[in-house]
């Protein structure tokens, strides 16, 4: 395996958890719903670089929105 598929496979996993994280913290708060752009700020503040685009691109097939 090759070191840059070893970190894009440990980005891409860090950063899903760090989503559900922040979305498990929401609800948790009694928060229903968020903007993308907010959500993209407070992972960019995380150290991710994320757009509200890919955000949405990205959660699209995913189980988190459920």
């Amino acid at each position: 395996m090759k070191i840059s598929t070893l970190l894009s496979e440990n980005y891409e996993s860090q950063l899903q958890n760090d989503i559900n994280v922040y979305l498990v913290r929401l609800k948790a708060n009694g928060i229903p719903s968020i903007g993308t752009d907010i959500m993209a700020r407070e992972l960019n503040d995380l150290g991710h670089s994320v757009t509200p685009e890919s955000l949405v691109d990205m959660l699209a097939g995913s189980d988190a929105l459920c």
